[in-house]
């Protein structure tokens, strides 16, 4: 959690331990981002008679010949041909792949739009990258740049809906060297593909002992409270002995390359994860990352990037060069991650570790309840009916304990006459008479303590899933995961607590308590997501309601007492 969520939670414990210890009854106990050149080259979609004319072009490259690779004359048959891109079509997102360097160029989502006033589609690849999935060889005796070798894209575009998949093949030959096949392979319903890295006769060529694949360039915010956004910006590496995130920065650059088995690398934003999964286990990984402060006085909006690569292993391989990745692009859905059965979803923050079994319960139940109300407005006024009835024993139980402590008053006080220069048995006296009229003087923490696991558990799902994002519910709601800027709902918060308290609170010393808790709270609510807040709203309204239900019986019963 970054510091903002702990200090958040921290103040509401320490507000509800308060509050239970003051409802007691007497007596108590004594640098500046500089863009990445880009391509000069257009770069457009090669159709129909285009496509053939790049085959003639590339079949004439290979004819005149090329030089051993690393000579300068290679890149330059490269460059003089047409740069090309082919367009990928599916139910979730549409991307962009460039015929130089076989790299995806864009990849944006048909179903999130940004959440900062603009109402286009989320983009993954940041405006400032070449590309955003790169082969790198750094380690190869010559140069060898990949990302300047102009592939041969297999088809034009593709188009796929319904649960069907498809492929799409670069190809590029290096003379009478070897060749080099990129495949990708997509699926209509799903946000992962797959990447298969064909190099052959790659011992031709002295490539180093390794090479990196990954995600260089990080991601951009999406959010319309960026610095928000950068607080959950974090590279993740899922080493054999678990998982390990990395987001410290110093001096406003992050760089790290670890030796080590690991089975995947991410890099996330506080919505959205890209996790790159090779088939063949890395030997190693590169975080590089920059930052800039997010200054509004300033007009500066900031920026963060967080990159990740995996190091594979060259040296030992034969003559081929074969690897093969899992790629996911998409949104941080606990329930999407967990399917791939690799701990994706261990990304996820959902709490410290006792919280985390409350947070899955919490999202699987919002998911079900979503699935038959479609509003997630609605399904936050049913979740909290749910819990009202769970604990309503509980409640009832408190309030009548809360009721009989309130009639013992009189002799409570007199105890306290008799004995006040003799505390301890004055202690004693004030337990045994609990014990013989069976109170629990600790009521209060029998309603209160079983809710803050509850609390901290919302607060984690509505702060750091994709489940709320963009989630109108009614009139002003119009986004449950931002906080309510017209502070309607915090204003009613605030009341239907204040009538709470007004109705449950019942010694004088604590008539403060009824004014000062519904405005501490408004505060500290009013920057919480609107989700929570209409939680904890209907929350209250429920309590008044159950408080009445409660006490009606007990008020009948008195004053049938009063009339015989």
């Amino acid at each position: 959690m970054d510091r903002k969520t702990v200090l958040a939670l921290i103040i509401i414990g320490i507000i509800f331990v308060g509050w239970i210890y003051l409802t007691q009854p007497e007596p108590r106990p004594q640098p500046v981002e500089t863009p990445v050149e880009t391509d000069t080259l257009g770069v457009r979609e090669a159709t129909g008679d285009e496509a053939q004319t790049f085959e003639e072009q590339v079949d004439t490259a290979v004819a005149e010949g090329f030089e051993p690779i690393g000579g300068d004359s290679l890149y330059a048959a490269f460059d003089t041909l047409r740069v090309d891109t082919v367009q990928v079509e599916t139910d979730k997102y549409i991307a962009l792949f460039s015929s130089r360097g076989a790299g995806l160029v864009s990849f944006k989502f048909k179903n999130y739009n940004y959440n900062n006033g603009d109402t286009t589609m989320v983009e993954m690849v940041p405006p400032w990258a070449e590309a955003a999935l790169k082969f790198q060889f750094p380690d190869a005796r010559d140069s060898f740049y990949f990302n300047r070798i102009v592939f041969m894209p297999e088809k034009n575009n593709i188009r796929l809906s319904g649960g069907n998949k498809d492929k799409l093949t670069f190809t590029a030959n290096l003379a009478n060297q070897g060749s080099i096949m990129v495949e990708y392979e997509f699926y209509a319903d799903r946000y992962d593909f797959s990447v298969r890295l064909d190099f052959q006769n790659a011992s031709a060529f002295d490539l180093g002992r390794y090479y990196y694949f990954g995600w260089e360039p990080g991601l951009e915010s999406t959010e319309k409270n960026r610095q928000d956004d950068f607080n959950s910006f974090k590279a993740y590496v899922m080493w054999d002995t678990g998982l390990e995130g990395y987001s410290k920065f110093q001096n406003g650059q992050m760089s790290q390359e670890i030796e080590g088995n690991l089975q995947w690398v991410a890099t996330k934003t506080k919505y959205f994860f890209v996790g790159i999964a090779p088939d063949r286990a890395p030997q190693g990984v590169r975080i590089q990352g920059r930052e800039i402060s997010v200054n509004e006085k300033a007009g500066q909006p900031g920026m963060k990037k967080i990159g990740v690569q995996a190091e594979m292993e060259i040296h030992q391989r034969k003559s081929d060069l074969f690897d093969k990745y899992l790629i996911y692009v998409g949104p941080i859905d606990y329930k999407v991650l967990r399917s791939y059965n690799r701990g994706f979803e261990e990304t996820v923050d959902l709490g410290w570790p006792i919280i985390k079994t409350i947070s899955r319960f919490i999202l699987w139940l919002m998911e079900v309840l979503y699935g038959i109300f479609h509003n997630y407005g609605v399904v936050i006024i049913i979740f909290s009916i749910l819990m009202k009835v769970v604990f309503y024993p509980l409640t009832s139980r408190s309030l009548r304990s809360m009721k009989k402590m309130q009639e013992l008053q009189p002799k409570l006080k007199a105890l306290q006459e008799k004995y006040k220069k003799e505390p301890q048995k004055m202690q004693a006296e004030i337990m045994k008479l609990w014990k013989e009229n069976k109170v629990n003087p600790m009521s209060g923490c029998l309603l209160m303590l079983p809710q803050l696991p509850i609390f901290f558990a919302l607060f984690t799902v509505f702060r750091n899933t994709i489940l709320l994002r963009g989630s109108e519910f009614m009139l002003w709601m119009k986004d449950l995961s931002q906080p309510d800027q017209t502070m309607i709902l915090p204003l009613i918060m605030a009341g239907t607590m204040f009538l709470q308290q007004k109705m449950t609170m019942q010694d004088p010393k604590q008539k403060m308590l009824v004014y000062i808790l519904p405005i501490v709270f408004f505060f500290l609510f009013k920057g919480f997501p609107t989700g929570l807040v209409l939680y904890w709203t209907m929350f209250n309204v429920l309590s008044v309601l159950e408080t009445l239900l409660i006490r009606k019986p007990q008020q009948q019963k008195e004053l049938a007492l009063k009339t015989e």
